[in-house]
């Protein structure tokens, strides 16, 4: 039986610590940390929201009409934080 060459061996292991990578759960972050992200980008405090259920999407509850530049903002901000963004828009009853 032939032996594994050292290349094979760094290759397998290279895949393995980049495949552990890829399960991590992303960060749950904070209501004072996304109330800075949310005035940053044009929103009001409690529009920008996280469930704990489910991290990887980062809602975003907005009253007024959306802003193209807000929403790029906010998806600027989630992109390199591996979270999905949900716009939601919400009519208030009169």
């Amino acid at each position: 039986m032939r032996r594994p060459t050292p290349l094979l061996v760094a290759c397998l292991a290279g895949a393995a610590a980049l495949g552990g990578c890829v399960t991590t759960k992303p960060k749950l972050y904070t209501q004072q940390e996304l109330g800075r992200v949310a005035q940053s980008c044009g929103y009001a405090l409690g529009e920008l929201v996280q469930e704990h259920d489910e991290p990887r999407i980062l809602f975003v509850f907005s009253v007024a009409e959306e802003n193209r530049v807000d929403q790029n903002c906010v998806y600027r901000w989630a992109r390199p934080r591996k979270l999905h963004v949900a716009f939601m828009a919400v009519e208030l009853a009169k």
